[in-house]
């Protein structure tokens, strides 16, 4: 348990603000998610906050064509290309449901 008990002391002294830590919109989480898949968090908090400036929620981003989407976003390109709208439409519906 000591490790445990040093590891969330680290982290209380050593965590950052960021904004996909104060959401509960699973939106948001899983946004960031991806992206930090691709990028540092310092660079990949610009994207974030951009992509949800263009793509606020699941529903603008499955009406989207990410084809024409601005150059910061297509870091998430990539693997946004390989989701449908139809599993953004669907997961949103999932989320909304609970």
């Amino acid at each position: 348990m000591k490790f445990g008990r040093n590891i969330r002391n680290w982290y209380q002294k050593n965590s950052r603000e960021l904004p996909w830590r104060q959401s509960l919109d699973p939106y948001h989480i899983w946004l960031s998610e991806v992206i930090l898949q691709q990028t540092r968090v310092d660079q990949g908090l610009s994207y974030y906050l951009q992509f949800l400036r263009s793509f606020p929620d699941v529903h603008a981003l499955a009406a989207a064509d990410l084809d024409d989407a601005p150059a910061p976003h297509q870091a998430v390109h990539g693997t946004l290309g390989r989701v449908n709208a139809g599993q953004l439409t669907a997961g949103s519906d999932m989320c909304s449901r609970s």
